[in-house]
C-alpha cells in the first residue's frame, strides 16, 4: 500500500478534470458538474505553454465519450489527499470514437480506462450516478502502478466538445483561451494529422 500510495501522490496533481469554475451557476449542466466535482486548488506537478506540447507528452489521445463511472480506489489517508481524509480514485470507462496518437501503448479493451483523483469523497455518489456526457479530446499518460488505467496529462489535457465548439478547462493558459469556441471536429482534423500511424 506504501508503494501505491507514493505513487498516487505522484500524481495527484495531474488527475484532476477541472471544471471551468468551482462554483456553478444554478442552472449549470450536470455534465459540467460533474467535471467541476474534481476540481484540484493549487499548482500542478505539469503544466505545458503550447497544444504542442500537451500532444507530445501524452502515450495516447482518443476522441469519446464517457460510458459508465466506477469507484476505482478508496482508502483512508495517511497524508492530506482529500477533504474527508478519504483518497478517493474514480474511473471513467472512455468509448473512444478515433485514436490520434498511440505510442506504443496496448489498448486492451473497448473502453479506456481515466483513473482520477475524487477530492471530496461526499461527491462520490453523485459523480457516479450522473456520467458526463458528450465528446471529448482526451491527452492521457499510462499510469505504471495500475495495468490498463490512464490519467489526464493535467487538467489542460481534457478538450470537450461544446455544441461544435471547443470546451477549455481554464481560460488562463493564452493558449488553451485561443481554443476556446473554435471547431471541434477541425481540432480533431489537426491532431490527426500531427501523427499519420493511428487510426481510427
Amino acid at each position: 500500500m506504501r508503494g501505491v500510495l507514493a505513487g498516487a501522490l505522484m500524481f495527484i496533481a495531474t488527475t484532476a478534470f477541472i471544471g471551468v469554475v468551482v462554483q456553478l451557476p444554478r442552472d449549470v449542466s450536470a455534465t459540467d458538474r460533474f467535471w467541476s466535482a474534481f476540481h484540484v486548488d493549487g499548482v500542478e506537478a505539469a503544466h505545458f505553454n503550447s497544444l504542442e506540447e500537451v500532444y507530445a507528452a501524452s502515450d495516447l489521445v482518443i476522441v469519446g465519450e464517457v460510458h459508465r463511472v466506477e469507484l476505482s480506489r478508496q482508502w483512508q489517508a495517511t497524508e492530506d489527499l482529500g477533504a474527508d481524509g478519504l483518497a478517493t480514485f474514480v474511473a471513467s470507462f472512455v468509448l473512444p470514437s478515433a485514436t490520434l496518437k498511440n505510442a506504443g501503448q496496448a489498448v486492451a479493451d473497448e473502453f479506456t480506462r481515466v483513473e482520477m483523483f475524487l477530492p471530496s469523497a461526499r461527491d462520490l455518489d453523485t459523480v457516479l450516478a450522473a456520467p458526463p456526457t458528450g465528446q471529448s479530446i482526451y491527452f492521457l499518460v499510462a499510469i505504471e502502478a495500475v495495468p490498463n488505467t490512464y490519467r489526464l496529462v493535467s487538467s489542460q489535457g481534457l478538450l470537450r466538445d461544446l455544441g461544435g465548439a471547443v470546451g477549455v478547462s481554464t481560460a488562463e493558459d493564452a493558449w488553451l483561451a485561443g481554443l476556446a469556441e473554435t471547431s471541434f471536429n477541425d481540432l480533431v482534423t489537426t491532431l490527426r494529422g500531427w501523427d499519420k500511424t493511428t487510426r481510427d
